[in-house]
C-alpha cells in the first residue's frame, strides 16, 4: 500500500484556478469513441462528461476527481462520481467499463505504474483507454537544463509543480507492453513554433517538439 498524504495533494489542487479544471483536449476528444460505459480518472468539473452526453457517446458515465467543488459540478451529468485521490480510491465500486479515459494524470501520481494496471484490468476485453501525458523530453524541459542548469516547475503545463513522474516515449511504450496494451492511435501535440522546427528538420527531432501525447490504447489479443 503506498503511503499517500492526501492533505498535501487537496491542499495543491485547491490553489489551482477553476479554469485547471475546466480545460478541454481537443485530441482526447477527436479519439473518443461511442461505447457502454465510461470512467474519467481526473474528471475535473465533468467537462469531457458534458460533451459526451450531448454527443450520446456513453449510456453510462463515471468519475473521479480530488477536487471537491469541481467533483460536485461534475455530478450534473454524470451517472455517478467519486471524490477521492485515485491512489487511494477503491476501484471495485466502479463497474467494468468500455472506455477509460486518464488525461494528464499519471503524471501526478506516486505509483503511475501501478494504476495503469488497475485500470487495465475494469476494462472490458474490446474496450479502450485514452491516455494523455506530456513529454519529459520536451526541449522546454532538457533546454533549462542544458543551457541554464535550473529545472523550474510551473502552475501548469510539461513542468507543471504537481507532477511527479515523467515519461518520454520509449518509456511510455515500455509501460503499454507490461500491460499488454498496444497503440491503436496516437496524437502528438505540438505548439505553433515546434511545428515550424518539426518541418524544418523533416521531422527528425519531432519528439523535441511534441509537447504531449495522446493515445488511444487498446488490450492486445
Amino acid at each position: 500500500m503506498v503511503n499517500i498524504n492526501i492533505k498535501s495533494k487537496i491542499n495543491l489542487y485547491e490553489a489551482k484556478s477553476s479554469e485547471y479544471y475546466q480545460r478541454l483536449n481537443p485530441a482526447v476528444v477527436s479519439l473518443l469513441q461511442p461505447e457502454e460505459r465510461m470512467l474519467e480518472v481526473g474528471c475535473g468539473d465533468g467537462t469531457l462528461g458534458k460533451i459526451s452526453r450531448e454527443k450520446n457517446l456513453f449510456r453510462e458515465i463515471y468519475g473521479i476527481e480530488i477536487h471537491a467543488p469541481s467533483a460536485k459540478i461534475a455530478k450534473s451529468w454524470s451517472t455517478q462520481i467519486f471524490t477521492s485521490d485515485i491512489e487511494g480510491f477503491d476501484l471495485s465500486k466502479v463497474p467494468e467499463v468500455n472506455a477509460i479515459v486518464c488525461a494528464d494524470v499519471l503524471e501526478h501520481l506516486i505509483d503511475p505504474w501501478s494504476l495503469l494496471n488497475k485500470l487495465t484490468q475494469k476494462l472490458h476485453n474490446n474496450g479502450y483507454i485514452l491516455l494523455s501525458i506530456p513529454n519529459a523530453r520536451h526541449i522546454r524541459v532538457w533546454g533549462g537544463l542544458v543551457f541554464k542548469g535550473r529545472f523550474d516547475y510551473q502552475t501548469s503545463g510539461v513542468l507543471d509543480k504537481g507532477h511527479l513522474r515523467f515519461f518520454t516515449l520509449a518509456n511510455l511504450k515500455e509501460l503499454f507492453e507490461l500491460n499488454n496494451l498496444y497503440i491503436d492511435q496516437v496524437v502528438c501535440n505540438v505548439a505553433p513554433k515546434g511545428k515550424l522546427f518539426n518541418l524544418l528538420s523533416l521531422g527528425l527531432l519531432k519528439e523535441f517538439f511534441t509537447f504531449q501525447y495522446v493515445f488511444r490504447l487498446r488490450r492486445k489479443n
